[in-house]
């Protein structure tokens, strides 16, 4: 008899342990969980896109980028030679083929062309076709080589071209920054407003 307490008396204490274990894991879990859900801002450090003229999307960009003025954009942001602008117009074709043919413009310009990766990605229910790559452009100063980030949306028939450019020699100083950007995509309803900052 003495032989089946002992037993049971430690199998209780191993119980007892496991339960009290799985409960400190459970709570842990939680405590973490809370933590980084309340603590996570995806827009901490960025700042809302300003156009005059921007209907339909919504997009951030980091706050150390200063606005510039640009002949194909109504307002791009730049940071040394990095920089992200943002064009829109409409089209009958769906989001891939604009993209493809927006590439083909740059592959018929640049003097070179490198496909770096292309893939859809869905940003808070935002149809978002991304295309990475790399071209260059042969200038009076020399050949200059650049790499991009574009990211392509539809609202109806506006389609919406970001673009994120620098020189390919500092392409990983800034991906981060152009990756951020881009998923802070969102189409928003169009409610005939302008969005200002």
């Amino acid at each position: 008899m003495k032989k089946h307490t002992l037993a049971a008396l430690i199998t209780a204490v191993v119980l007892l342990a496991a339960a009290g274990a799985g409960l400190v894991y459970y709570f842990n879990i939680q405590k973490n969980s809370d933590a980084s859900t309340s603590s996570f801002d995806e827009h901490a450090g960025m700042k809302t896109y300003r156009a005059s003229t921007l209907k339909g999307l919504s997009l951030y960009v980091p706050d150390d980028y200063t606005e510039n003025e640009e002949e194909y954009f109504d307002v791009s942001y730049k940071k040394s030679d990095a920089r992200i602008g943002l064009t829109w117009e409409e089209t009958d074709n769906d989001i891939v083929n604009y993209s493809s043919n927006a590439i083909d413009q740059y592959k018929s310009i640049a003097d070179g062309f490198t496909l770096i990766d292309e893939h859809d990605e869905d940003i808070s229910g935002t149809a978002v076709h991304v295309v990475e790559f790399g071209y260059m452009l042969s200038l009076d100063s020399g050949d200059k080589n650049y790499s991009c980030i574009a990211a392509y949306a539809l609202n109806g028939k506006t389609a919406y071209v970001l673009t994120c450019t620098c020189e390919a020699d500092n392409f990983s100083t800034y991906r981060d920054d152009f990756v951020r950007t881009y998923r802070t995509m969102q189409l928003v309803p169009d409610l005939g407003e302008t969005q200002t900052s």
